[in-house]
């Protein structure tokens, strides 16, 4: 259990985003994750699948402008310094891998429910 749920601290106005002591202290966050059969870690990791996947979608749906991307850094690297280059190599890559390891039927779940997710954010 979460340090802030622990001390009995509760907040009931509202709850910083991908704070899991905050989320566990929100009284109704909480009561809305539990009423759907989540706890607050499994309500998080699902939200994080979400995230990847939304993102691998979004790579997906924008695959010219990464390779453009890529093929900018490329260009670039004779006005890079090694180190400079690697840390921009390894972030776009880094960032690739990451969406590429999202499930396929997590993509297409969140494609399908892409409006009501993103209205979820609003």
């Amino acid at each position: 259990m979460a340090k802030a749920a622990e001390a009995g601290e509760i907040d009931e106005s509202g709850m910083a985003p991908g704070n899991l002591d905050a989320l566990i202290a929100n009284r109704k966050a909480m009561s809305i994750i539990e009423g759907n059969d989540f706890t607050a870690e499994s309500f998080t990791s699902t939200m994080m699948n979400i995230v990847m996947a939304m993102g691998a979608a979004e790579m997906e749906d924008n695959k010219e402008e990464v390779e453009q991307a890529t093929a900018q850094l490329e260009a670039m690297k004779s006005q890079l310094s090694p180190e400079q280059y690697e840390m921009f190599a390894s972030q776009i890559l880094g960032v690739q891998k990451a969406f590429a390891n999202a499930p396929a039927g997590n993509v297409e779940l969140v494609r399908k429910y892409k409006d009501e997710i993103e209205a979820l954010g609003e």
